[in-house]
């Protein structure tokens, strides 16, 4: 995203629309980064290479929780 990264957008949907789940698919898989995601408001993030598998069940345990 050219004016914000992920983090950033997700703290501000999550401030607005506090019910939205967000699944991040990232590239990068730092702890870090992944820590931070969390405390934005992710409720779960997924690496883009093992999104083809990992995506559905994913949707569907945040759903559920």
């Amino acid at each position: 995203m050219p004016s914000m990264n992920g983090i950033d957008a997700t703290r501000r949907i999550k401030a607005k629309l506090p019910h939205v789940i967000i699944i991040r698919l990232w590239v990068n898989t730092s702890v870090a980064i992944a820590d931070e995601m969390d405390t934005a408001g992710a409720s779960a993030y997924r690496s883009k290479e093992t999104a083809p598998e990992d995506l559905y069940p994913t949707i569907r345990a945040t759903l559920t929780t």
